[in-house]
Parts: structure tokens; sequence; C-alpha cells
């Protein structure tokens, strides 16, 4: 969850820009990785299947939560297989993207 909030951090808009874009900017003046730009992801494979549910999640009115169905379309659809844990870590994850979206 803290590496997740954190990249979510680095997604927010601030002056045209998103923070990560910023980092980015100060790590190439620099000639190096900004250290928040540098943190490995703990759970890879739960991550990048967060993200691709999420960014497949249709636009409608109102911001809501990936349902288990997506997961489960996920998995068969991808062959990519999560464990209960990696199930509930990418809910986990999602109530806090929806609920910092909705702020």
């Amino acid at each position: 969850m803290v590496f997740a909030q954190d990249q979510f951090e680095l997604d927010k808009v601030v002056e045209g820009i998103t923070v990560r874009e910023h980092l980015q900017a100060i790590s190439e003046k620099r000639g190096e990785l900004h250290p928040r730009l540098a943190v490995a992801c703990p759970a890879p494979g739960v991550w990048r299947a967060f993200r691709e549910l999420r960014s497949s999640t249709p636009v409608g009115m109102a911001l809501g939560r990936i349902p288990f169905s997506e997961i489960d379309a996920y998995q068969r659809v991808t062959g990519r297989r999560l464990d209960a844990w990696g199930v509930d870590a990418i809910r986990q994850i999602d109530a806090a993207f929806v609920a910092g979206a909705r702020k």
C-alpha cells in the first residue's frame, strides 16, 4: 500500500505537470535518478494487474471500484493467476485509488 500511495502521489498534477514528470526533469538535470523514482515495487505482478485493470474500467458518471468479476475476467483472458493475497491487495490498492480520486 505504501508503494501504491506513493505512485498515486507521483501521478498528481501540480502546475500543469505530474510530480513524477517534475522529478524526472530534476533527475535529467542532475544526471542521477531522484530517490522517489528509484523505489522498487514490492509486488510487480500485483501492481501490473492493478494498472491494467484500472486502465480498462469503463468511464461513467462516477468512479467505481474494480469488481471481482473484472479481476476474474482479467485472470482468464491474460492467463495470469492471482492468489487470494493478490486479489485482496488489488482491492485495497483500488480502494485507496478511488478514495484519493474522490478528494
